[in-house]
């Protein structure tokens, strides 16, 4: 492929994942749980949809689970912003939110 039909695909892949971070979800997350109402289901960074969960009612807010990982190893914590990351190995600090997959509306 020529440098021209590289960057091509590379433009059209990038307004696809545009499009897919601005997707409204499609039904429950991957634990059953629902997407915060204020946010959108979509790639936000990385290479996989996700969105910040709401409504309280989710597996994934409850106490008992709160230190599960999924079965790729993910933590689904959110952290705070700003909080310069320590030079021990403490973690950084926990917004209180967790995240979970979504699929997003074609």
């Amino acid at each position: 492929a020529t440098s021209r039909e590289r960057n091509a695909t590379q433009v059209a892949l990038e307004k696809e994942f545009a499009e897919m971070d601005k997707g409204d979800p499609i039904g429950a997350t991957s634990a059953g749980c629902q997407c915060d109402p204020k946010v959108r289901c979509g790639l936000q960074g990385r290479s996989f949809t996700w969105c910040r969960i709401g409504g309280g009612h989710c597996p994934l807010l409850r106490s008992s689970s709160m230190e599960l990982r999924d079965p790729s190893g993910a933590d689904h914590h959110l952290y705070k912003v700003g909080v310069p990351y320590p030079a021990s190995t403490a973690l950084p600090h926990r917004s209180g939110a967790v995240w979970d997959y979504c699929a997003a509306k074609p």
